[in-house]
């Protein structure tokens, strides 16, 4: 299972902090989640930085159906999409790691190259 997280790197305040999990719960009542609906995330991280965001774990590109590939690849957009939806509101810098590792950022509603073409980009063009 591959896992994408998103967090801020802004303080978040409660009016953000309820966005964020409204944001998750809205997003996970849709049907059809793979691996499961995405998790809201309340942790902190080794220099105990609070971590808030949100979780998506989903199947690996090995061993699916390009069907399954295409329905993970939407489901992950859409995850994009509810924290891009987040940061433009509240104008937060969210960092995206994908298995540990940072793949890219959304600054104040905007995706970076990296996550826009990296990931999205790319995952969209191996399914062209």
């Amino acid at each position: 299972m591959d896992q994408l997280l998103f967090f801020s790197e802004d303080d978040v305040d409660q009016a953000a902090r309820a966005a964020i999990i409204r944001g998750i719960a809205e997003l996970a009542a849709t049907a059809g989640w793979i691996a499961g609906p995405p998790r809201f995330v309340e942790d902190l991280d080794s220099a105990d930085a609070p971590i808030i965001g949100g979780v998506l774990e989903y199947p690996s590109a090995k061993g699916i159906s390009l069907d399954e590939d295409r329905k993970c690849l939407a489901q992950v957009e859409a995850f994009v999409g509810a924290a891009q939806r987040i940061s433009s509101q509240f104008a937060l810098n969210i960092e995206f790691d994908l298995n540990g590792e940072v793949i890219g950022a959304i600054e104040s509603g905007i995706l970076t190259r990296s996550l826009r073409d990296g990931l999205l980009g790319a995952w969209r063009a191996a399914l062209a």
